[in-house]
């Protein structure tokens, strides 16, 4: 059952007067100004209400600004008359007691070191906290960003090296684990996106010694703690614009988007993994073209049974070398020209914005716009969501509950069903592979309880992944089988 998307035109009454977006089509409003237009401003990320981007201050000098889009506050500095270079912007609001980190890149000591600060709702932040000296020109420092979980997955490199960590808000304060790393091997371009809670996953260039990239991918396999052994998923004359989407409520779905270029043309192509078996699946726009046309992506919802539903497919196209902002609706339909200006756009990319009653938030495109020969931030924003977006669900979100976990055999398993449904049970181990599975039988809507053997299921002790599946939809939660005694 397809799930309902809200389209902005519903709304087409709700002005704002503070400046945001009226509704314009069917998805998207109008474009709006972000930043000024007397200098050059770019890589602009939003963790609403703030947005964060890098200003040109001089020739070779960069700061980074911020603004409340909810009031659409005047843009002002973080770091005002500091003298130093400022840079990469990378700004995460984390859930639990109230925690905002801005993390970013600061040449106070020579090199490019990774620093971050915390902030308030007010926009008021903290002395400077050192996170990572780097020996590289550039870290390229990137984070996952959902502000429903309690950790997120930080990813960057220095001097060939990619390495990971996730940082967890306790109690109001951050929490990093030891960094894990991979290389060095002409590693470089790290992004990094969340499968599950705990769960992530990393991608990265491997310049190869023959001038091909590869594309490199590893993912944890406990709590965000370890990562595998990275693996390629294939090999291109040249590589760039990898994102990973960062969905909503589902977990268990996670897309990459990138481009490639292949005999001289380049392909926006997106790679979709199912947890817990990562099976790839490579999906091209059918926009190959000469230019390169930097493709980005968002899902908020993606049953996991081999088919995506309500995407959000953002890219540039070029037209005799003019640059304007698409974005794709729900795959299948007609791009929408978000600009249609004779002006030159880049770098779009996509944000959570505000939430409203009922499920309803907004969702920004945000991009970069040539006007009287500076670079300026422009967005729109659409309104999606509403209480459709759960049309196919079958489990509340978030309700498996194993216990006890670990465990040497007998567990009890607890989960919450929206209809009566037939429930099935499948275990995977680690790297994917499918260790067991039953019908658990008919349950009725409402919370149910089961108890269940492992040793049945499992024949060795070790962590795995336990998955409840029920229609279209699924529960998926980590367990620790310790042997039967």
């Amino acid at each position: 059952m397809k799930m309902i998307i809200i389209p902005l035109v519903v709304y087409a009454g709700l002005v704002i007067s503070s400046g945001k977006v009226q509704g314009q089509s069917d998805y998207f409003g109008d474009p709006v100004a972000l930043s000024d237009s007397v200098s050059d401003n770019f890589n602009a990320v939003i963790a609403w209400p703030f947005m964060f981007w890098e200003r040109m201050k001089n020739k070779s000098t960069t700061e980074i600004y911020f603004r409340n889009l909810d009031i659409m506050s005047d843009p002002q500095p973080v770091f005002p008359d500091s003298g130093f270079h400022y840079r990469n912007p990378r700004a995460v609001d984390m859930h639990g007691e109230p925690l905002n980190c801005l993390f970013y890149e600061s040449d106070k000591k020579g090199d490019w070191d990774i620093c971050y600060r915390t902030y308030d709702d007010l926009g008021n932040f903290s002395d400077e906290y050192p996170f990572f000296h780097t020996d590289s020109d550039e870290a390229h420092l990137r984070i996952t960003t959902n502000s429903f979980e309690t950790k997120e997955g930080l990813v960057w490199e220095s001097g060939g090296v990619i390495r990971f960590t996730t940082i967890e808000n306790l109690q109001g304060q951050p929490a990093f684990n030891p960094p894990n790393s991979w290389g060095p091997d002409n590693f470089n371009s790290p992004e990094i996106g969340r499968t599950t809670s705990n769960h992530f996953v990393a991608a990265w260039r491997r310049e190869n010694q023959d001038e091909s990239v590869s594309l490199m991918v590893s993912r944890t396999t406990d709590f965000g703690i370890t990562w595998d052994y990275p693996f390629e998923i294939f090999t291109a004359e040249e590589i760039s614009s990898i994102m990973f989407s960062n969905p909503l409520w589902d977990g268990s779905y996670i897309s990459l988007c990138l481009e490639t270029l292949e005999y001289g043309t380049w392909h926006p192509r997106l790679c979709t993994f199912i947890y817990p078996v990562y099976e790839l699946y490579e999906l091209d726009f059918g926009l190959a073209q000469q230019e390169s046309c930097t493709p980005v992506y968002f899902n908020y919802w993606a049953p996991c049974d081999q088919e995506i539903y309500d995407d959000v497919v953002s890219f540039v196209g070029y037209d005799n070398g003019q640059a304007d902002v698409f974005a794709i609706v729900d795959y299948w339909t007609w791009p929408i020209n978000l600009t249609n200006t004779i002006q030159d756009e880049r770098n779009p990319g996509f944000f959570i914005g505000e939430f409203f009653p009922d499920y309803i938030f907004q969702l920004w495109d945000i991009w970069e716009s040539c006007v009287n020969d500076h670079w300026q931030i422009f967005g729109a924003y659409a309104l999606l969501g509403g209480t459709g977006i759960f049309e196919s669900r079958v489990f509340l979100p978030e309700s498996l509950v194993v216990n006890p976990n670990p465990s040497s055999g007998d567990v009890h398993l607890s989960f919450e069903l929206i209809s009566q449904e037939k429930v099935r049970i499948e275990f995977f181990d680690l790297v994917g592979e499918k260790t067991g599975a039953f019908k658990a039988g008919s349950f009725p809507a409402g919370w149910n309880r089961m108890n269940l053997r492992l040793d049945k299921y499992l024949n060795k002790p070790g962590s795995f992944v336990l998955c409840l599946r029920a229609g279209n939809d699924m529960l998926t939660t980590k367990i620790i089988y310790v042997g039967a005694n």
